[in-house]
C-alpha cells in the first residue's frame, strides 16, 4: 500500500473541485438567488394581499358601524319629526275646530236674530195683510 494516493485520483479530485466551483458560481448561486427572489415576491405579495384584506375588513366593519349609527340617528330623527308633526297636526285641527265652532255659533246666532227680525216684521205686516185681505173680501174697510 502506498502512503500517497494515486495521481489520477488526485487530478480527478482537483478537477471535480474546480468544476464544482465553476458550476456553483455560474449556475447554482444565480439559480438560488432567482428562487429566493421569486419566493420573496410571491410571499411578499401574499403578505401584502393579506394586509390589504385585513384593512378592507377593518374598513368594512367601520363602515357598517357608521351605517348602523346613521340608521339609528335617522330613525330617531324620523320619530321626532313624526311626533312633532302629529302634535302640530293636532294643534291645527283643534284650532280649526274651535274656529269653525265660533263661526257656526256666530252664524247660528245671526240666523236666530234674522228669524226673529223676520217674525217681528211678519207680525207687524200680518195685521196689515189681514186687513187688506178682509177689505178685498168684504169690499169695505175693516
Amino acid at each position: 500500500m502506498d502512503l500517497f494516493p494515486n495521481t489520477t485520483a488526485v487530478v480527478s479530485f482537483i478537477l471535480f473541485i474546480i468544476t464544482y466551483a465553476i458550476v456553483s458560481i455560474l449556475i447554482i448561486r444565480p439559480a438560488l438567488r432567482i428562487v429566493a427572489r421569486r419566493e420573496r415576491d410571491v410571499y411578499g405579495v401574499g403578505d401584502a394581499a393579506k394586509a390589504i384584506e385585513d384593512q378592507a375588513g377593518d374598513k368594512k366593519s367601520d363602515y357598517q358601524e357608521k351605517l348602523k349609527a346613521l340608521r339609528s340617528e335617522g330613525t330617531s330623527l324620523r320619530s321626532g319629526t313624526r311626533a312633532s308633526a302629529l302634535s302640530e297636526e293636532k294643534d291645527l285641527v283643534t284650532a280649526a275646530q274651535v274656529s269653525i265652532k265660533h263661526k257656526s255659533d256666530a252664524m247660528a246666532e245671526e240666523l236666530t236674530h234674522e228669524v226673529e227680525r223676520v217674525k217681528d216684521q211678519l207680525y207687524i205686516e200680518h195685521a196689515h195683510l189681514a186687513r187688506d185681505v178682509a177689505r178685498r173680501i168684504l169690499g169695505r174697510q175693516v
